[in-house]
């Protein structure tokens, strides 16, 4: 098949040319378009994937300690009088130990995720607050004669 007309040209070209000048154009804009949205896929993937990178740091260790306490206590509830007096030596700390088992227990799932997810988000405003507030700080102070 010929695609070259009457005169030798192309039929799709004009011409001076700017059939196919706008024709790269248009493909340059798609061009740019796909890598765009590619790049901002790309980001947002990433970003989501640091997210969730520090949010599961966090939660284990939260997770860990919480299971440390809910363990050590739960085995020192299990032991006889006799041990548990030998091994905290006062009533006072023996008291405290199992208050501190009944807390733990009394304590769902669901409640202590509540828990974690507020102290996580008191410490992110403390830090935001210490950032805005610091800088401007210093241009408040009053002085004293």
């Amino acid at each position: 098949m010929n695609n070259k007309g009457d005169n030798g040209s192309d039929d799709w070209c004009d011409e001076d040319g700017s059939s196919r000048e706008w024709e790269l154009e248009r493909i340059r804009n798609q061009f740019v378009t796909v890598g765009y949205r590619e790049g901002l896929m790309a980001g947002q993937e990433a970003s989501a994937q640091d997210g969730f990178n520090i949010g599961f740091k966090q939660s284990v260790s939260a997770g860990y300690n919480s299971g440390i306490v809910r363990g050590v206590t739960s085995a020192m509830n299990c032991l006889s009088n006799e041990l548990k007096e030998r091994l905290v030596e006062t009533e006072e700390k023996r008291h405290k130990l199992k208050q501190l088992h009944e807390s733990v227990l009394s304590l769902s799932t669901s409640d202590a995720l509540k828990l974690f997810h507020e102290e996580q988000s008191r410490q992110e405003h403390q830090q935001y607050t210490a950032r805005i507030i610091t800088p401007i700080a210093p241009k408040f102070q009053m002085k004293v004669f």
